[in-house]
């Protein structure tokens, strides 16, 4: 958490840098071509500047963009009516934890320069942006109505990128759980994933005219692993009872989404980012061969099988036990091939 994602701004910088070094270069080289150098008369040609290509959607179905989220770039945790996150509470309690002290009411400041953010975004020829919705300042009390404060800031950013000619990609759930929530049992109960789903529609309703490229999830395999396998992330527990339970929970939550984003918004598409870590045997070792398939199992299939095939893959000692599904309207159809992030779509 903290500073580690300026999105715009850093790009913008590496931007201004390059073409600041490459400047300097230039003209060392025309001087050395007006002087001549030591092995030779040799003019060295300088080069012709030339303008950065902007991507348009509307030409090419390419996206070229930058990528944040709420808790990572927002700021202002305590304003405007937002309900504390598990980030929050965290830091609270522990805030040692948290790399240099920096914690989630800093990050980048979005919340008050998304303007200027925006304007980085067109100005360097980006046609996309992912950023993802806080679930607790769109919904402090997450059983009653949205925070209009909330409501009008979203609307804002995201009817301004379209009018730059950027595209909205925008996540339901990037770590980001509402404390309300985590003391109902967070991903652990089943009342959080009808309360999600319920999350999820409103923000179709509220947004779904603006705003056509969603996700329900940002790489959930990492809130499994970190909050209930590794203490990266809070809840912090070592409980892998919980930890299959909350993956479940999240896979099941995910399809709801799906379903809604359908029956509210036709024309949108949705899916999901994962982050695959592809398992490899050391060995022909029938042990080695056995372990690498428990870790695809767990690391990918667990949450890819649902997203593409809307089942979960039984292990080779269970294959005979029924496979759990669901119907067709709650899964993705397309996935993109990639080897480490997989983003599929419905």
């Amino acid at each position: 958490m903290g500073r580690f994602c300026h999105g715009p701004r850093f790009l913008l910088h590496r931007d201004v840098e390059f073409r600041r070094r490459r400047g300097i270069s230039e003209k060392h080289r025309a001087a050395r071509g007006r002087s001549g150098d030591r092995r030779g008369e040799r003019h060295l040609p300088v080069r012709e500047k030339k303008e950065v290509r902007r991507w348009t959607s509307s030409s090419r179905k390419f996206y070229f963009g930058s990528a944040t989220s709420a808790p990572q770039s927002e700021g202002a945790h305590d304003a405007e009516h937002k309900a504390q996150d598990i980030w929050d509470l965290w830091y609270g309690l522990e805030p040692y934890k948290f790399h240099g002290g920096v914690g989630p009411a800093d990050t980048s400041t979005f919340i008050e320069h998304w303007r200027e953010d925006i304007a980085l975004l067109h100005e360097t020829g980006q046609n996309s942006f992912r950023t993802s919705i806080s679930w607790s300042r769109l919904l402090p009390d997450p059983e009653g109505d949205p925070n209009p404060e909330a409501v009008e800031f979203y609307r804002n950013v995201f009817s301004t990128l379209r009018a730059e000619g950027i595209e909205p990609f925008v996540n339901l759930f990037h770590f980001d759980m509402p404390v309300a929530l985590q003391e109902r049992g967070g991903w652990e109960s089943r009342e959080v994933v009808d309360l999600y789903a319920r999350y999820a529609r409103c923000a179709f309703e509220l947004f779904g005219d603006v705003v056509k490229r969603w996700y329900t999830f940002n790489e959930p395999i990492v809130h499994v692993e970190c909050g209930y396998l590794q203490q990266y992330h809070y809840p912090c527990k070592v409980d892998p009872k919980a930890a299959v339970q909350v993956a479940y929970h999240t896979a099941l939550a995910s399809a709801l989404a799906v379903r809604a984003c359908h029956e509210v918004i036709p024309d949108a598409k949705i899916g999901i980012v994962l982050n695959l870590t592809p398992a490899y045997p050391r060995s022909d070792n029938p042990a080695d061969v056995r372990a690498a398939h428990i870790a695809e199992l767990f690391a990918n299939k667990s949450f890819l099988d649902p997203s593409v095939k809307a089942y979960t893959t039984p292990s080779s000692s269970s294959s005979s036990r029924s496979t759990t599904s669901c119907p067709p309207s709650m899964r993705t159809t397309s996935p993109s091939s990639a080897t480490t992030r997989s983003i599929t779509w419905a």
